[in-house]
């Protein structure tokens, strides 16, 4: 048989070379038993028809055994779900389950104790001060400032930013460099200045940006116009 190519280039495609012979092109369509099979696969099935199957439990990479829910169709973690039962309700949201011997795995509901995520954060923090340190920050070091962080740098992420700016446009060379800049002007800018002054309209010995807002800056350089 020749190379297929010289028909797809004559005709466009090899199906459109059938057409063009007189017959009737369709689409290939799996038979019964092929439709059977693939049913039965568990490639890309959930709970108990998925491939890895375990029965219902797993255990996360944080150490909680999580069981499969069949009214959620996802896995939840179990000592929440013990502790639901047990209370006959949801738990709420800010609401977590504390396991009193410190084993993730231990979900006997004596060892299962509901507090609130705030209280069971400060317990964890209490316990483990090197794991957790978001309240084991220090002042911040740029002068008369009292907020608390644990950047690297010292500095919160207010002067964090500050800092930052001022030495990519070279005012300062450090990081830790809180020194005032001093800004000079020329005898030329001071001129400048000067002269846009004296042209520039009061009110009230104060300057105005605007006359067009003001009536009474507008009425007085209608007159002196």
């Amino acid at each position: 048989m020749p190379s297929d190519m010289a028909y797809r280039k004559a005709f466009g495609s090899w199906g459109n070379a059938l057409i063009y012979c007189g017959y009737n092109v369709a689409k290939p369509f799996p038979s019964e038993k092929c439709r059977v099979a693939a049913g039965n696969a568990k490639r890309g099935k959930k709970g108990e028809n998925a491939a890895n199957w375990k029965g219902g439990k797993v255990k996360s990479k944080f150490g909680y055994i999580l069981i499969w829910d069949s009214e959620y169709k996802r896995y939840v973690p179990e000592h929440r779900k013990i502790m639901e039962e047990y209370l006959g309700r949801k738990l709420l949201s800010n609401e977590d389950v504390h396991h009193i011997n410190r084993i993730k795995d231990d979900n006997r509901i004596e060892n299962l104790q509901v507090i609130s995520h705030s209280e069971h954060t400060l317990l964890h923090e209490k316990e483990d001060k090197v794991k957790h340190i978001c309240k084991s920050g220090k002042k911040c070091l740029f002068p008369d400032c009292e907020t608390i962080t644990n950047s690297k740098y010292g500095l919160c992420a207010k002067h964090y930013r500050r800092q930052w700016d001022r030495l990519k446009n070279g005012t300062i060379s450090d990081m830790h460099d809180f020194s005032q800049s001093k800004r000079k002007h020329s005898d030329e800018t001071k001129e400048k200045l000067r002269e846009c002054a004296i042209k520039q309209r009061r009110i009230n010995g104060k300057f105005a940006s605007n006359t067009n807002d003001n009536p009474e800056l507008l009425e007085a350089r209608i007159n002196d116009d």
